[in-house]
């Protein structure tokens, strides 16, 4: 298993921390150390649709 870097750490952190649900950085990374790419797609598509969600309702708005 590879040791992130301090980069990866700080991401991981940031994650855990805007993704509003009890879980901690450790538990982020276990998520990126079993598949990094898949993770990275994983998160993409959820901030995506938080994205498409956000502009949906700022349409609705006068």
């Amino acid at each position: 298993m590879n040791n992130p870097s301090e980069q990866e750490k700080e991401f991981m952190d940031y994650l855990a921390s805007i993704i509003s649900l009890p879980i901690g950085p450790s538990l982020v990374m276990v998520f990126y150390e079993e598949d990094p790419e898949g993770f990275k797609s994983d998160m993409r598509a959820y901030f995506d649709r938080l994205a498409r969600e956000l502009e949906e309702e700022n349409r609705d708005r006068p």
